[in-house]
């Protein structure tokens, strides 16, 4: 049975994010949540004390973990432990699709910088960004800087 406060999406910065069970637990209770990441869309390198479980159901898409970058394919999983730094990109031709399994605190998160699906064709605002910013520190949970995405491959838009 799914209950009654699952299947919200929302667009995450470019990933969209739903969610198959409630955040209606304790924080430090699991959650399942759906993910696609389009094609050309990347998750900057971020960390945070909470762990995050990924199945990934359908593409293909490049992680990096740690130290280096990892290309996973439809059925791998990949398990983010606790304040491992590390961030995403599809550099496929076609959607990746993932199924998490993280904390309900994250679930929390996700939710309160997530966007609903008709502003995701616009560019995050300034606002949206000093949201994300404002919510991670208030979360503890770490972004990197501009410099620190260049040095593992990734450009962040400049505005």
């Amino acid at each position: 049975m799914i209950p009654v406060d699952a299947g919200e999406t929302l667009d995450v910065f470019g990933p969209r994010v739903s969610f198959l069970s409630s955040l209606n637990l304790g924080e430090s209770e699991f959650t399942l949540i759906a993910g696609t990441v389009d094609p050309g869309v990347i998750v900057p390198l971020h960390s945070h004390p909470d762990r995050e479980l990924f199945s990934l159901s359908e593409g293909s898409i490049e992680a990096f973990v740690a130290d280096r970058w990892h290309t996973i394919g439809a059925g791998a999983v990949l398990d983010i432990r606790d304040g491992v730094r590390h961030a995403w990109r599809n550099m496929s031709e076609a959607p990746a699709r993932l199924l998490i399994v993280t904390t309900v605190r994250m679930g929390h998160f996700l939710r309160e910088i997530g966007r609903p699906l008709a502003s995701a064709s616009a560019p995050p605002s300034p606002g949206d960004i000093e949201k994300l910013i404002s919510t991670s520190i208030r979360y503890g949970y770490w972004n990197g800087s501009p410099e620190d995405n260049a040095v593992i491959g990734l450009s962040l838009p400049s505005g």
